[in-house]
């Protein structure tokens, strides 16, 4: 299903070989993470960050290198089980600290 994600964003050669491939070489990899919204078996959405270090100062920042949301869902309630949103600092510049880690976290 992350197949026919990554086509909806305009990637049609990709194979459920290749996104095997690129799932197992992020895999173990604490400064690549993919995070995966699902409902029972179905993948509803995907986001894929990368965390990058500041060469000019301490901290790290996060980029989104792949965000895509089933479009069946796309203005779809959020089912009543969903998780409350978790708030964040809003400045996406501020380098990572104590200030600005999560207040929870899924494993």
């Amino acid at each position: 299903m992350i197949t026919a994600l990554l086509h909806a964003l305009g990637y049609p050669s990709n194979t459920d070989e290749d996104v095997s491939s690129r799932l197992r070489q992020w895999s173990g990899r604490e400064d690549l993470l993919a995070l995966l919204t699902t409902a029972g078996q179905q993948i509803l959405g995907v986001v894929a960050l990368a965390v990058i270090p500041y060469f000019e100062r301490p901290g790290s920042w996060g980029r989104v290198v792949a965000l895509v949301v089933d479009s069946r869902v796309w203005r779809s309630p959020a089912p009543a089980d969903a998780p409350a949103p978790t708030p964040s600092t809003g400045r996406p510049d501020t380098p990572t600290g104590a200030a600005n880690q999560p207040t929870s976290s899924r494993t």
